[in-house]
């Protein structure tokens, strides 16, 4: 490391629960330079399917966060040959899906998104191949508690 960079060590715990069987995660993050300013993120359970909550998601201030012209949401948990999960970087909120024929080897997929202006616009998009041990957080929500 060169003398003289800023090295940042940030623990992230999210509690993600409302009482329901929704999981908290904690994450570590180290980065070299001064952060930028993260967007906030919050989440609210508006359908449940047979394996899944669908999560609606919001600003901090509990604004609707759009994605097409509508009110985002995003299906949450899965099962063993499906996996659906959030995860929040940077200024943007990644998706993440990650589908497999056998329990063993997913086909995973993660679409990044920006905010501008309320609205969830298409950053990126990157596939790989997961085993089994490493899908795990494609099942969760792993987002900063608002305030943390």
């Amino acid at each position: 490391m060169k003398r003289g960079a800023l090295v940042v060590l940030v623990v992230i715990v999210a509690a993600c629960s409302d009482g329901d069987d929704k999981s908290s995660t904690t994450s570590t993050t180290t980065t070299t330079a001064a952060p930028a300013e993260a967007a906030c993120f919050t989440f609210e359970e508006v359908d449940r399917g047979a394996s899944v909550a669908v999560m609606g998601v919001h600003d901090c201030e509990g604004n609707p966060i759009e994605l097409d012209g509508k009110a985002a949401a995003f299906p949450v948990g899965g099962t063993v040959t499906h996996a659906e999960g959030l995860r929040c970087e940077d200024d943007g909120l990644v998706v993440l899906a990650a589908r497999s024929d056998d329990g063993e080897t997913y086909q995973a997929i993660e679409r990044t998104y920006a905010v501008d202006d309320g609205e969830l616009v298409l950053d990126g998009e990157s596939g790989s191949t997961l085993t089994a041990e490493e899908v795990q957080p494609y099942y969760e929500i792993d987002c900063p508690a608002p305030g943390s």
